[in-house]
């Protein structure tokens, strides 16, 4: 897929499309810093991309860049999109990861009434259990 990829956005590289696609398959090898370049063209281009935002901040996330992941994440959720409730869920992430457990706490609860996707739930069930919430964290 990259050579096909690669063509097309040699091709097409003012296309928000073609660059979130680039972004998007990066983020999947697991190349996230070539993923963040994409993702963040097509942002310039598309400011309110939804999914470009979610892209971004799940490979800021994995290369343990957490303020930057937080105001993606902060900012995706803000777009009030369809990806609103993983904007809670990886603000969240990070946030756990930062011992900030007050905050992530709350955004896993808003998180938990937007989806019951078990990511969500097992990130609650995480904090909780870190917070001594273990009767919540069962659940």
């Amino acid at each position: 897929a990259r050579p096909l990829v690669a063509r097309a956005y040699a091709r097409f590289a003012r296309a928000p499309g073609v660059a979130f696609l680039a972004g998007w398959l990066e983020s999947k090898v697991g190349d996230c810093p070539a993923a963040l370049r994409y993702l963040d063209e097509t942002i310039a281009v598309e400011p309110l991309h939804d999914q470009a935002w979610l892209e971004r901040t799940i490979c800021l996330t994995r290369l343990e860049r957490d303020s930057a992941a937080i105001e993606s994440a902060t900012h995706l959720i803000a777009l009030g999109g369809p990806s609103r409730a993983q904007g809670f869920y990886w603000r969240a992430v990070n946030r756990h990861r930062r011992k900030e457990l007050p905050l992530a706490r709350a955004d896993a609860d808003t998180a938990k009434t937007l989806t019951t996707a078990p990511t969500v739930l097992t990130i609650a069930g995480v904090i909780e259990h870190d917070q001594d919430d273990l009767a919540i964290a069962e659940t």
